[in-house]
């Protein structure tokens, strides 16, 4: 009689236990269902070698599978101001009108690949939190490039999808949005100044 080892599997229980980096992992896979797919998402949310994944029983799967399908439903489109990692408060960016055009131009850059990129986006929007009048008025470091890519690491590891996913949305569009205007405005300012 084959003597099998119990596998034990430690599954979120939704996008706000799914760090930005399992996202971006997840994204991956085609989106095929298959079973060998299956594995691979299941190996990628329990940290699990996909070898031990298929050791477990049809049955076992079925229940895995079962548990798991909140990942068809779009993380939540909402956000959080304020995000607490390892101690330390990130506060997202309390102006939109206040951002530099540095901060827009490198959103625009990582937007070009969203997906890839959003813990680039994320370390640009929220950055540690220094004080707090309410919730309208909050004041945060000011952006500097080299520690938003250190930053990025951390959140990459770190920060839950579901804390920031309409974050992420909202801007990659409205990023866009805004260097098209901007595009726009340089236009007809060049073509003011050719006229004088």
């Amino acid at each position: 009689m084959e003597n099998k080892e119990k596998v034990s599997l430690e599954l979120p229980e939704s996008w706000f236990e799914v760090s930005i980096e399992k996202f971006q992992e997840l994204a991956t896979y085609n989106g095929t269902s298959s079973i060998s797919n299956s594995i691979n998402i299941i190996s990628c949310l329990s940290d699990q070698d996909p070898m031990d994944i298929k050791l477990i029983s049809p049955e076992d799967l079925k229940r895995v599978i079962e548990a798991i399908q909140w990942i068809v439903i779009d993380p939540p489109a909402e956000f959080k101001h304020t995000i607490n990692i390892d101690g330390i408060d990130y506060s997202m960016i309390p102006k939109l009108n206040e951002m530099t055009v540095g901060e827009w131009i490198d959103i625009e850059t990582f937007s070009e690949n969203y997906l890839d990129n959003m813990h680039n986006i994320m370390a640009i929007l929220y950055r540690p939190l220094i004080s707090t009048v309410n919730d309208e008025t909050r004041f945060i470091e000011k952006y500097d490039a080299q520690k938003s890519l250190r930053t990025a690491e951390l959140f990459k590891e770190k920060m839950n999808v579901g804390d920031v996913y309409g974050a992420a949305l909202f801007f990659s569009l409205i990023g866009l949005k805004f260097m098209n205007n901007l595009a726009l405005y340089l236009e007809q300012e060049t073509l003011e100044m050719k006229k004088n």
